[in-house]
């Protein structure tokens, strides 16, 4: 009964890397199949942080965060959790 999109959603991943990583053409998955996930680490942001400091801090460019998160902008609040993408 699993599908790309709960074992995306269980390691907190967007199901696209997953189908990437995996280069999978269809969102199926069978019974069986091993499937690769980059453990990736999360970020609680703090009060008065930006994505862009927060992108220093790993690393990494503030585009990579957003899109890791599927954010559409930059703005944040205080406690929310980000997934940080390994390079």
């Amino acid at each position: 009964g699993e599908t790309l999109y709960r074992v995306a959603s269980r390691f907190r991943t967007p199901a696209v890397r997953v189908k990437e990583l995996n280069a999978l053409a269809e969102d199926q998955v069978q019974v069986g199949q091993v499937i690769k996930i980059r453990i990736q680490g999360l970020h609680k942001v703090q009060p008065g942080e930006g994505l862009n400091a927060i992108a220093r801090t790993y690393g990494l460019a503030a585009s990579d965060i957003r899109r890791a998160n599927e954010l559409s902008s930059e703005q944040l609040r205080e406690g929310q959790e980000l997934i940080i993408p390994v390079k």
